[in-house]
């Protein structure tokens, strides 16, 4: 446990990124707070928003996600 995070908040971040798989880094965004995993070919899109504003991240694949003012989106093999 390091700067004040708990073990449970180290494990939920752990469980979460391993049921995501792989980081596809051969998919890009035109968002900063956004990524691709890979699991099994399958692919998930995330995407964060920390803006007052509603906003639209395009992939280099052609995927758009809608994400709401405040949130983080997932789509495709998981959505949370």
């Amino acid at each position: 446990v390091e700067e004040g995070g708990s073990r449970a908040h180290t494990f939920h971040w752990i469980a979460n990124l391993a049921a995501l798989g792989n980081l596809d880094t051969s998919v890009t965004a035109d968002h900063a707070n956004a990524a691709v995993f890979t699991d099994g070919g399958a692919r998930t899109y995330v995407a964060a928003n920390t803006t007052p504003a509603p906003l639209t991240v395009t992939f280099s694949d052609g995927t758009a996600v809608e994400v709401p003012a405040g949130r983080t989106v997932t789509t495709g093999a998981h959505e949370w």
